[in-house]
């Protein structure tokens, strides 16, 4: 089990004031967490962000620095990150500020992050977790700086957030199952990109959902590219709400789902969905 600093990075901030910004990486390595008033006792709320966490501006600050990410949270189970305030990774010199691994039962709520310098907030082998009211906030021409990108995680919810960032908005990548993106605002972005996105690469990725988001002037919308097999007969289900026009703007290219039952015959619903289908097997046919 790993003890990084970052852990107790969200705990020095809690009592500071709006006004109040700390440098996190530039020269000081520890904080006091009496020196910014946390109390410790057991009962007060010492988890909430109210200020402004800074990254050093500069790519020269980091030379000595060997994790791969900035604010990290491993092997934390329970976690709880809130407030008011903002985490700022100042990324526009290079463009992972946020990092929870093996993190079970966290939450992430009211707070915001902006001009990461890679993906805003990464999750890997997290199970069990909830993303709220988050607000991501990037340049459109940052490259890639996915707002949350989701590995080898299950069963988490990433609901009521608004999200503008350089890449894509929510990323769903290889081993993940059971997640839920609802009422998310993105763009400027890429969408919701599900799968290896043409990496070469095989990616299982089960049960995802996406209900009543909003893409606004995105690049691309809910973009589906996945390797796999399906226990289900019916593989593929596109089944939208018919009174708000359903769902527009879809892009589904290199899907290659087969029977995990040999000599099955597989097939695709398609329910009030429009958009782009290219190379999916089985054939998915929309109007």
């Amino acid at each position: 089990m790993d003890f990084v600093p970052g852990v107790l990075l969200i705990f020095y901030i809690v009592v500071v004031t709006s006004s109040l910004i700390i440098n996190i990486g530039e020269n000081q390595r520890s904080f006091n967490v009496v020196d910014y008033g946390a109390i410790g006792d057991g009962q007060t709320d010492d988890s909430a962000i109210l200020g402004e966490i800074l990254a050093p501006a500069s790519v020269q600050a980091w030379k000595d620095y060997k994790s791969k990410c900035w604010l990290c949270f491993n092997y934390v189970n329970g976690l709880i990150v809130k407030g008011s305030g903002a985490i700022n990774g100042r990324g526009s010199a290079w463009w992972k500020a946020l990092y929870l691994h093996s993190c079970n039962n966290f939450n992430l709520r009211e707070f915001t992050v902006q001009n990461s310098q890679k993906f805003h907030i990464a999750i890997n082998n997290c199970n069990g977790g909830s993303i709220s009211n988050i607000h991501i906030n990037s340049h459109a021409d940052s490259p890639n700086t996915d707002g949350i990108n989701l590995a080898n995680s299950t069963q988490v919810h990433i609901h009521d957030s608004l999200i503008k960032c350089g890449d894509d908005c929510v990323a769903i990548n290889d081993g993940c199952k059971n997640i839920n993106v609802t009422r998310i605002a993105c763009g400027p972005g890429h969408g919701i990109s599900v799968g290896s996105l043409g990496d070469g690469e095989m990616d299982t990725v089960d049960q995802v959902y996406v209900r009543n988001c909003e893409f606004c002037t995105s690049e691309l919308r809910v973009i589906v590219d996945v390797h796999g097999t399906s226990a289900n007969e019916q593989a593929i289900t596109l089944d939208c709400n018919s009174s708000v026009k359903g769902c527009r703007n879809i892009i589904m290219k290199q899907v290659n789902i087969t029977s995990s039952k040999s000599g099955n015959e597989i097939r695709a619903l398609c329910k009030t969905a429009h958009g782009f289908f290219d190379s999916t097997k089985p054939h998915v046919s929309c109007s």
